[in-house]
């Protein structure tokens, strides 16, 4: 009887934050606008996937939507992201907490800003990754698949993870979201360009 009296109100708190998740949306901006089903299709080395966001879920105290990475039918990676007042934030990563949430775009989203990240995270087997960087913000031209846009890109030339350097660019349009990604560690360069972007319907 004393377990059930503790373990009720813990249910009743636990169906409250999921309901709380599903009947909201999370803050968004236009250059990373968050509405539930909206699908952002990629093409990299020749290969497409696409990013759809499926759902809204509290992360701690924040309410964050999952993003999950699907080629060949298959989901292949999954993210937890918020928009916040001073940026955009990863908060995990296949269902790895990010500690603190590391920023990845600065708002409100203008050229000329510099911002610096220093995170970890542990992973299932129990290995502490660190992951630290200086990102800065320019305003760049580009040209993909799905058209031209002028976009604010947020980029680090001395990221590291584990101590393994490696530089990261993201390009992100109004209304749009991330356009393209290069990431280049060592003598490999990964390219990532959108060709279509569909958005989902308006939370009501």
């Amino acid at each position: 009887m004393h377990a059930l009296r503790f373990a009720f109100p813990l249910l009743l708190a636990l169906l409250s934050s999921n309901l709380l998740a599903q009947d909201q949306a999370p803050k968004e901006d236009k250059y990373y606008p968050l509405k539930k089903g909206s699908t952002w299709e990629y093409v990299t080395a020749g290969k497409s996937f696409r990013i759809e966001l499926v759902e809204f879920e509290m992360v701690g105290d924040t309410l964050c939507a999952k993003l999950e990475s699907i080629l060949n039918g298959n989901t292949v990676a999954s993210e937890h992201v918020a928009v916040k007042d001073d940026g955009v934030y990863r908060y995990k990563y296949n269902n790895i907490e990010i500690n603190p949430p590391l920023k990845f775009l600065v708002l409100p989203a203008a050229p000329d800003k510099t911002w610096q990240v220093d995170s970890s995270a542990q992973t299932p087997g129990g290995e502490q990754l660190n992951l630290k960087g200086t990102f800065t913000t320019k305003a760049e031209p580009v040209k993909v698949p799905a058209g031209d846009y002028q976009t604010i890109s947020s980029s680090s030339s001395s990221f590291e993870v584990m101590g393994q350097k490696l530089e990261m660019n993201y390009f992100f349009a109004p209304d749009v979201g991330m356009v393209k990604q290069i990431v280049k560690v060592g003598n490999s360069t990964v390219v990532v360009e959108l060709q279509k972007y569909t958005p989902g319907e308006q939370q009501q």
